[in-house]
C-alpha cells in the first residue's frame, strides 16, 4: 500500500478513522502503519475491540508520533 501511495503521490485527508470490531492483529497493523504514512491530519483513531496488543499499539503510536513531528517540520 505505501508504494502504492507513494508512487501516485496520493496523500490522504483524514481526520476521523474508526476501525473499531474489525479483528485487527499486530500483523494488520503494518498495513494500518503503511496508510498513516499517508496521512498527515487524523485527529482521532478509534481501534478499540481488535486483537492489537502491546507490539502493535507501540507500531501505531510510533507512527502517529511521527507523522505530528514531520507536520511541524513541513
Amino acid at each position: 500500500m505505501k508504494k502504492l501511495f507513494r508512487l501516485t503521490g496520493l496523500v490522504v485527508t483524514l481526520k476521523y478513522l474508526n476501525i473499531s470490531r474489525n479483528k485487527i492483529t499486530d500483523s494488520g497493523v503494518r498495513y494500518l502503519q503503511n496508510f498513516l504514512m499517508c496521512t498527515r491530519e487524523l485527529v482521532t483513531l478509534l481501534a478499540h475491540w481488535n486483537l492489537i496488543r502491546a507490539p502493535g499499539a507501540i507500531l501505531i503510536a510510533k507512527q502517529l508520533k511521527l507523522n505530528r513531528s514531520e507536520e511541524h517540520t513541513s
